[in-house]
């Protein structure tokens, strides 16, 4: 009986994103999972996917843009200055998350990434070159500031952009980051248009509009 063939760096290199997700959930069963877990368990995949598990969970689970959406603002600059490997400072990695949301959160996450995978292939790779890169890592960072602002639903659009946008990275495929900068560029509409209406009405209540 021949031995069983051992995975190769080629197998290893196309384990979908999904899986990995999976994988994490896994090795983080305490009451609580720090993000240094969640960034150690991620990052030799790619900045890629620790955007996608940072953005996703803002769409449906209201308050926690504040701690889920920092990190993506510093890992969209590290793309633009072409940094290898993730980094985030000290006082964010020690963030704790409950076992209750960290659950909630890969959940969500693992819907979209196994959604997504079924129609994500190589196409219009210049968008993921160096050069794309940096523009789009601009790009998420305003997108990220987009996805904080305390407007009332106007969490969803910024999150699905960043996450369409990062899995179009890992993936290559310039039609789910093209998906992701629309997406973007809709939901600055609506804070600004919702934002700027709240304020307007406040404005002229205090009666100096």
């Amino acid at each position: 009986m021949s031995p069983a063939p051992q995975p190769t760096l080629h197998t290893l290199a196309v384990e979908r994103t999904s899986t990995i997700f999976s994988r994490l959930v896994r090795e983080n069963t305490g009451p609580e999972v720090e993000v240094r877990n969640i960034v150690r368990g991620l990052k030799d995949r790619s900045f890629g996917m620790l955007m996608v598990m940072f953005a996703v969970p803002n769409a449906v689970i209201p308050g926690i843009s504040f701690i889920l959406g920092a990190p993506i603002i510093l890992f969209a600059l590290q793309i633009v200055w072409g940094r290898k490997t993730p980094w985030l400072p000290e006082f964010m990695l020690k963030r704790r998350l409950s076992q209750e949301l960290f659950q909630a959160i890969t959940r969500r996450v693992s819907k979209f990434l196994v959604w997504t995978e079924r129609w994500l292939k190589p196409r219009w790779v210049w968008m993921s070159g160096r050069i794309g890169q940096a523009v789009l890592g601009v790009y998420l960072a305003f997108t990220a500031i987009v996805l904080m602002a305390p407007i009332p639903w106007g969490n969803a659009l910024p999150a699905f952009s960043i996450a369409f946008i990062s899995i179009g990275l890992i993936e290559k495929d310039g039609a789910a980051i093209s998906i992701g900068v629309l997406l973007g560029l809709a939901g600055a509409a609506f804070v600004t248009i919702f934002g700027g209406g709240f304020i307007y009405l406040v404005l002229r209540f205090l009666g100096l509009a």
